[in-house]
Formats: structure tokens, sequence, C-alpha cells
């Protein structure tokens, strides 16, 4: 008889609440080796890995062989083959099953589930394959090493169930617009630069907070705080040559987008105010992020950064103003056509396709939250191949540039 540790990742596969509901369980087989060394009569130990959060790792349940390695098709249970414990869109890719009787099932800590740590510290099991490999599902244990574990199985530890504290997120890096409101502030007090107590920092520091609000994404406790702001302003000080031309270095532990931001608008503070403008008035206008702002529409994020994105897609779907663009065109013409090819939903699809166009704002997105309120003569109506085509890759076309480009 063989002894054997099959193990499951509990963020693919929740082997906790199969081998509670099931007495007798299926196990993939994948490899040809194993499915030929495999035999009726063996033992089996059930083993959990670290799950994510790290909770425990170790033995949860014991058991027995009672049907050899066997085609998924024609294995006794199939019923029991748990296939609803597969999680994150995971599915069984084995068609190799074997059959194991539970006959000691401690799926939780507190039920006297077998920590790894118990192993690690055993002069025998901490030279086992499932300590020194761990990626697998199927270990073979010698038998000195099946007499120790089952010996260590035998003698339950009942601990309080470990529920780890939930990390707080990391920061996200700066992007583009937050960069950008940095160096403004940096650029309009480059001799004397306010320091982190200050009216200027506490204020760009909520501003920054108010703009992750609106783009999303995670954050922890001290996102955007007045020390990381300073910090980060006083990063863009290593490439400022009135600084650097006195003999000093600065602050260089910032990230790629800085010296590419500083060379793109050192010297055109005026562009560079402009930009700022244009994301505080986009600031008053965007909602707070939700989660139906997450759905992948084909669009690449624009060069100008996500929270203008964010606002040039609102103005595309303006319903008001989408409704306004339709009612004008079919005055005027008599249909809504693809101002890029062309097409014509009505002509192809019929009713159903009458009155259905995308609708494309034209403005650069740059200039959208310059002041500038969207009327109908900013949009462009599109069919959705070209509107993907246009926001697809980056720079973002313009409606002229993708029509030139149509082979």
């Amino acid at each position: 008889m063989n002894s054997w540790i099959f193990q499951a990742k509990p963020e693919r596969y929740d082997v906790q609440g199969y081998v509670s509901e099931f007495k007798k369980i299926y196990w993939s087989v994948g490899h040809v080796k194993h499915a030929q060394s495999i035999s009726l009569g063996d033992e089996v130990f059930i083993w959990k890995a670290y799950g994510n959060p790290r909770d425990f790792a170790g033995v949860i349940a014991h058991g027995f062989i009672v049907e050899p390695p066997t085609e998924k098709q024609k294995i006794l249970l199939p019923q029991n083959l748990g296939d609803n414990y597969w999680r994150g869109g995971g599915f069984e890719k084995s068609t190799v099953k074997v059959g194991v009787s539970l006959d000691d099932v401690r799926p939780t800590l507190a039920t006297g589930a077998l920590r790894r740590e118990r192993l690690d510290a055993d002069d025998i099991l901490s030279k086992s394959q499932i300590i020194k490999v761990r990626n697998g599902t199927i270990f073979f244990l010698k038998p000195e090493q099946a007499v120790r574990l089952k010996e260590l199985w035998s003698k339950p530890e009942y601990l309080e169930d470990v529920i780890p504290e939930e990390k707080e997120p990391k920061n996200p890096f700066w992007n583009r617009e937050e960069l950008l409101l940095a160096l403004e502030l940096y650029i309009q007090n480059r001799k004397s630069p306010p320091n982190k107590s200050s009216k200027e920092v506490e204020s760009l520091s909520k501003e920054l907070n108010q703009l992750r609000a609106c783009i999303g994404g995670p954050g922890a406790k001290s996102l955007r705080n007045t020390a990381g702001v300073y910090l980060k302003m006083m990063n863009f000080r290593s490439y400022d040559p009135f600084y650097i031309s006195q003999g000093k270095v600065g602050m260089r532990h910032g990230n790629k987008l800085e010296p590419a931001i500083w060379n793109e608008f050192f010297g055109k503070e005026n562009e560079l105010f402009k930009a700022c403008r244009a994301i505080r008035e986009a600031l008053k206008e965007l909602p707070e992020y939700s989660s139906d702002d997450s759905e992948d529409d084909g669009f690449s994020e624009a060069a100008e950064g996500r929270l203008l994105t964010r606002l040039h897609k609102l103005r595309e779907r303006s319903v008001k103003l989408v409704n306004a663009k339709k009612n004008w065109a079919e005055k005027q013409f008599g249909t809504l056509t693809c101002e890029a090819c062309g097409f014509d939903f009505a002509k192809v699809y019929g009713k159903r396709g009458h009155g259905f166009i995308e609708c494309h704002h034209r403005k650069p997105v740059h200039e959208l939250g310059d002041g500038h309120k969207t009327t109908t003569e900013d949009l462009a109506l599109l069919c959705a191949n070209c509107h993907r085509m246009i926001h697809r890759q980056r720079p973002w076309l313009s409606v002229e540039e993708l029509k030139s480009a149509l082979c």
C-alpha cells in the first residue's frame, strides 16, 4: 500500500466545502505515472494549500482509494464530482479521476486540521515533497513519512480558526493627472516650495483624493496624504536645472512618468496650467466612480489620463445630447449613417436597425474639461466598429483620420 497527499489551492477550488459535503470524493490524476502508481487501498491525506488572503495550510481529511484511476465519464458516482466548488471561473481539465472514501474530515483548525507548521518542525516530514516542492496536486509519501504523518494526524490540535486580517491595500502609482497637478504646484513655487504642513499642499492632497474617488481603484488610508504629496512635488526638483545647477541632486525615487512629464511641460507653463484647469473642470462635472464605469468597452485610455477619458465617455453617452444629435441628423439627411464608413443600420437591419447608431465626441480629450459645454456640433455619428477603432489605441484618431485610413 502506498500513501499520498492530494493538494488543492483554495483560490481555485473550495476543497474545504467539497470534503465537508461528500464522504466519497474524486480527485484529478493528470500524470500517467500517478495513474499507473495509485492503487485500491492506498492511503490519502487531503491537503489545503494557503489561501489568499493567507490563512492556514495543512491536512484537512484522510481516506483510502476505493476507485482506481478511471475515465471521468465512467466513474461510479458522477454526482460527487463537486464541479460547483470551482472558483474564479476555473474548471476541470483532467479526464481521469480516482475515487477516495473519506473516514476522517477536519476542514478547519477548530475541528483539528493538521497545520503545515507541524510538518515543517518534524525531522522526517520536513523532507517530504509537499514541504519541499509545494507545486502540484499529487505527492508521494515515503513509508516512514506516511507513518509519521499518520501519528501527527492522530493527535489533533484544536485551535481557533485563523481569520486573517485584511491587509490594507497598497497605494497605486501616481498617474498622469495627479503628476500634472503636483508639477503645477512645484512650478508655481520653484524657488521656495511649500512644506507638507502648508495650505497649498493640504489643498492639493484633498484635490487628489477627490480625483481618486472619480477614477476608482484601491488605496490605503495614507492615499495622497500631505507627506506623500510634498515628496512627489519635490521629486520634480531633481529635474529642475535651476536646482541641479547649484550642484544639488534632489529626490529621485519617483516613477518613470515624472521625467517624461517634466520634459513635456518644462518651459511650457501655459500648456501645463491649461491641462490642470481641464482636470479641475472635469472633477466638478464627474460623479464618484462606480462599478458601472469598469465595463470593458474596447476603449484604450486616452493619453490625457483616466479622468478625462471617463469625462469623454460620460459626454458621449449623454442621452439628451445623443438624442438631439440623432434627431438633427434624421431631419437633415432622412437617415442615420456612420460619418466614417457610411454604414446605415436601418438599410441593413430594417426596422430593428432604425434609430440605432453611436455617438463620438469630436473635441480633443484635453479640452473637455476646459469649461466647454458639449453641443450637438461636438458629436459625430459612428457605427460601433468605427467608434471602437478610433479608441482602440493611443493616440485616439479623429473621425477624419479614421476615414482616410479606411481601405
